[in-house]
């Protein structure tokens, strides 16, 4: 899975955006398409923040996923979204650099 940068977020919103209101504008009757269009926007803002939260991190020897985030003072949770924002083909035995959330 990729990670997208703040501008590539900024500019899908754009474009969902754009689509939404020529919806609206052809059928003004539709209020669903408004809470919609906020409800994205509201989305974007918190991947947005949550994106700025990511650090990088230095794993030498190979670990358990759940034991980096217990090292980082995570929960063994967040491991399933540590692996989406890393390519970690086996996350039990896992080093080098990777992305991790900071708390």
């Amino acid at each position: 899975m990729e990670l997208l940068t703040i501008n590539e977020i900024e500019k899908s919103l754009a474009e969902a955006r754009s689509y939404i209101q020529e919806a609206i504008d052809a059928s003004r009757g539709i209020d669903s398409l408004k809470k919609m269009a906020a409800a994205l926007l509201d989305h974007a803002n918190n991947i947005k923040l949550e994106r700025e939260k990511i650090i990088k991190v230095e794993e030498d020897v190979p670990i358990p996923l759940h034991l980096v985030c217990l090292k980082h003072g995570l929960p063994y949770n967040d491991a399933e979204r540590i692996l989406a924002i890393n390519s970690i083909k086996n996350p039990n035995f896992v080093s080098g650099e990777i992305s991790i959330y900071a708390r």
